[in-house]
């Protein structure tokens, strides 16, 4: 058997052999907890951690059941005070969790209202659930009234149930991702026959509800956000402000907490004009007063973390929880002078050494503190790091996080050589790495981190980026860490490195160039190229500002109604390292084509104003580009949408969205198969074959959290998703068996004329989620000539093999031959027939080539099929396909 001397330059790539053909199973990596120990900044007290948690409850009838809610890692249960935990809720419709109460009349009964109340952070939700049978089972209750919103509270009167509901969002970027208009349904509810139906009883942001039950009627005490905190005395038919507090414009979000031992002492705490102060009243709430010198605990972030808890038998004694000064606590709090403690975080007395906060007992962002009522000594934080437990009212502390993976992911990467080896960056616990065999994974540096990258030709070089703008770089795989950033637009704390003053966003994109070793691009309002893996003083900026501008943020939200635009997004061509593109949080989509010399702007319609969550580029074809969009269309209607693509390099576009309105925050495309791409979605990762035509889900085994960021390893084909708010999971693709399209070929020419057109064959794998075949092609005849000899079959649309016939020195008369395709398990055979005639054919009507989709010709024809993918597939690299000198 011939074979081609032809090889397609970039296909050829080693796979190991596998032999299920099952559908792949998402396999969970950690990290679960993370460790920042042994951290750069040598945090010993920091222990194991885990994502935002931001709620807790505690069986009052066994203290060893406690039931955890995480950001957007929904409800976890331990049964042995938190020594390991279990997920009850991954199969539910949202995992962004608000609140936790257990019914006081039943331990068994849990309510759960789904959504994060934290402001600036709040996570839509899908409503209230209650499980009668200690979370194994779950009901809705309410009906779908509290969707899309968040539920901060839940509290009993008797037989009653209150709720607090305010505004969320979904998706990346905070403009644009409100899944309703104008805050409807936000409020104070109540039902009165468990939970079915419920009444609205105050309209608002309600962040609290507090209840008196020693007074008769009951008396309500609610916050509305940023505008101050009322009482009603007549069930809620009306409201009076609390005197004593301050209010709008002054106030920010004001916690509330009554004293089970005395109810007439009732304290708030609250920001003020952008610091934290706290209050107490003496006489149920009726009149309020400053309490003297309590420390300024949530500093200014007070609507993002704030909570006050009194000692259920103790009404003097306060805990205080907020931002980076830790817990604070008083057992006087009430007298004319008290006295306060720092409990968590010794020596620090709230911004002033705020940048001793790492050496803390308790991990910054406080938005929880509960007790255990059975022995009010033991106080549990909730924290942007997980859970904590003091069981001597703040002298020790221990960490409770192992086995927790809720850690909410902003980027992924991986080491193109190993996929076992993974970096992330998250939300509040900073840049991580892998530790292989182990979910433990190790801490790198503290903070928000953001994406990284991996460089093409060292592995060892790593980039990693912290909010605001700073890409950190190690030249030994973070074996050791650097303590200073080699770019930063960060304004707190840039000085002279590169990007120093460039509007970013607070996470920014970072991307290694596939192909060419050294060479990283990062985004602030610009675009900024290194070939020196990252070195200060090699990086450059390459554009001119690449967003709307200043203000350049605008859709039909009307809580966030404009910001300042920002790069979102980049993404370079593997096929052609000139050819890149970036988006912006407004919307604005560039292209260059000549490494940033010059700039096209191409977003236009269709494509929507919103946050630009992904750009993916064809592995073929430089102008075939794929970009996803955050958000709700209802936010910008005229130009609804989440996933669009375009074969002309932006020049126009054409709707390929998923079905429904739910935002897409991720995509990659596989490195392998044209119009195979992933998209990651608020609850999901979806996979499309035909360039987003169609689409089907990814979801055996993946719990319904937001999926911010995906990679794929090509080495190894595997899927790695990070999700933002349950880790990270990997999805390995099995080795497919290889089909081809068309079934035959036919070629016809006259004799003594030119070659006939070239026919295009394409591989497919017969697994169409993304798995690939390794393949070689060969022939048995030396007048079928001009394919490439090996390749990878990615998808439904398949990888393109160009066939070509050489007629010279043949005779009139018909021919047979044979191209086989060779794979791991199976060949392919596809049988060619020429006919070369005497006299001239009749002209053939040129083919119907669809660029998104592939070639659609009619099978058999010997009009040449395929001549459009294959110039589309084959001729974007370079590959000159002709004859082959004979023997």
């Amino acid at each position: 058997m011939r074979r081609s001397t032809l090889a397609l330059a970039g296909l050829l790539v080693a796979f190991a052999p596998r032999v299920a053909l099952a559908a792949p199973t998402w396999k969970f990596l950690g990290p679960a907890p993370l460790d920042v120990s042994q951290g750069p900044l040598e945090t010993p007290n920091m222990g194991p951690t885990a994502g935002r948690a931001s709620s807790l409850a505690v069986d009052p009838t066994n203290p060893d059941v406690l039931y955890a809610g995480f950001a957007q890692g929904g409800v976890w249960k331990s049964t042995n005070g938190g020594a390991s935990w279990t997920p009850l809720f991954d199969e539910m419709e949202s995992l962004a969790i608000g609140s936790i109460t257990i019914d006081p009349t039943n331990p068994q009964t849990i309510w759960v209202g789904t959504g994060e109340a934290a402001p600036y952070a709040a996570r839509a939700g899908k409503g209230l659930y209650v499980s009668t049978d200690g979370g194994a089972t779950w009901q809705k209750r309410g009906g779908n009234g509290f969707d899309d919103k968040a539920i901060g509270k839940i509290r009993f009167d008797g037989a009653n149930v209150y709720l607090t509901v305010m505004f969320a969002g979904m998706g990346r970027g905070e403009p644009c991702t409100n899944s309703y208009s104008d805050e409807m349904g936000q409020g104070l509810y109540r039902s009165t026959d468990g939970g079915n139906t419920f009444t609205l009883l105050k309209t608002g942001a309600i962040f609290d509800i507090e209840i008196d039950t020693s007074v008769m009627p009951h008396r309500l005490f609610t916050s509305d956000f940023d505008v101050g905190a009322f009482k009603s005395d007549d069930d809620g038919a009306t409201w009076q402000a609390l005197v004593g507090l301050p209010t709008a414009p002054n106030a920010e979000r004001i916690e509330l907490t009554i004293s089970d031992a005395n109810p007439a002492y009732v304290y708030a705490g609250l920001g003020v004009n952008g610091a934290a102060t706290v209050y107490v009243s003496k006489d149920h709430g009726l009149t309020f007063a400053e309490i003297p010198g309590a420390p300024n605990y949530c500093e200014a972030q007070c609507y993002y973390d704030n909570s006050v808890l009194v000692d259920p038998t103790n009404p003097d004694k306060l805990y205080l929880g907020g931002a980076l000064c830790g817990v604070w606590g008083s057992t006087d709090a009430t007298s004319a002078a008290p006295t306060w403690t720092n409990l968590s975080a010794f020596n620090h007395d709230c911004g002033v050494n705020d940048a001793n906060w790492y050496l803390g007992l308790v991990h910054v962002d406080i938005h929880g503190l509960s007790v255990d009522p059975s022995n009010p000594a033991t106080v549990y934080a909730s924290t942007d790091g997980g859970l904590a437990r003091t069981k001597d009212s703040g002298a020790t502390w221990e960490r409770l996080n192992q086995g927790i993976g809720t850690v909410q992911l902003y980027g992924v990467c991986v080491d193109p050589n190993d996929a076992s080896v993974v970096y992330a960056g998250s939300q509040d616990n900073g840049i991580m790495k892998s530790a292989q065999g182990s979910l433990t994974w190790r801490g790198l540096y503290s903070g928000d981190g953001g994406p990284c990258a991996v460089d093409a030709g060292d592995s060892k070089i790593v980039l990693a980026t912290i909010a605001g703008g700073s890409v950190y770089r190690s030249k030994d795989a973070f074996a050791s860490t650097p303590f200073a950033p080699t770019f930063s637009a960060d304004p707190s704390t840039c000085t002279s490195e590169p990007g120093c003053g460039d509007r970013s966003a607070f996470i920014v994109p970072l991307v290694g160039d596939p192909t060419n070793a050294h060479t990283f691009y990062v985004g602030t309002h610009r675009l900024w190229k290194t070939d020196q893996g990252g070195t200060t003083p090699s990086w450059k900026a390459i554009s001119p500002d690449l967003t709307n501008g200043a203000g350049g943020v605008q859709c039909a939200s009307k809580s966030f109604p404009f910001g300042d635009d920002v790069l979102a997004a980049i993404a370079v061509s593997p096929s052609d390292g000139q050819t890149l593109y970036t988006g912006s949080a407004g919307g604005n989509l560039q292209r260059t084509t000549d490494g940033g010399a010059t700039w096209t702007k191409i977003s236009k319609d269709p494509l929507p104003n919103r946050f630009v969550s992904g750009i993916a580029v064809d592995p073929l074809d430089p102008k075939r580009v794929y970009v996803s969009f955050s958000g709700f269309s209802v936010d910008t209607p005229l130009t609804p949408g989440h996933v669009f693509r375009s074969a002309d390099g932006g020049e126009s576009w054409s709707p390929a969205s998923p079905p429904g309105d739910e935002p897409v925050d991720s995509l990659v495309a596989h490195p392998a198969g044209p119009g195979l791409l992933y998209a990651g979605t608020e609850s999901n990762v979806l996979v499309t074959t035909d360039s987003g035509t169609t689409w089907k889900p990814l979801d055996d085994g993946l719990p319904n959290s937001a999926v911010y960021s995906l990679a794929f390893h090509k080495k190894s084909s595997v899927l790695v998703a990070g999700t933002h708010g349950r880790s990270i999971w990997s999805l390995e693709f099995p080795l497919a068996e290889l089909s081809g399209a068309p079934a035959s070929l036919k070629f016809q020419a006259p004799l003594g004329g030119a070659d006939p057109a070239p026919q295009t064959v394409l591989a497919h794998a017969t697994l169409d989620q993304g798995s690939t075949v390794e393949f070689t092609a060969a022939t048995n005849v030396d007048w079928i000539t001009g394919f490439p000899v090996a390749g990878t079959a990615a998808g439904a649309e398949g990888t393109p093999i160009a066939v070509t016939v050489s007629i010279a020195g043949l005779a009139a008369g018909a021919y047979d031959g044979k191209v086989v395709l060779t794979g791991k398990s199976n060949d392919v055979v596809i049988p060619v027939h020429l006919d070369i005639t005497t006299e001239p054919p009749a002209p053939t009507p040129p083919e119907d080539v669809d660029l998104a989709g592939g070639c659609k010709c009619d099978v058999g024809s010997a009009s040449g099929n395929g001549i459009g993918s294959f110039a589309l597939g084959l001729a974007a690299l370079g590959v000159v396909v002709g004859r082959r000198k004979r023997d």
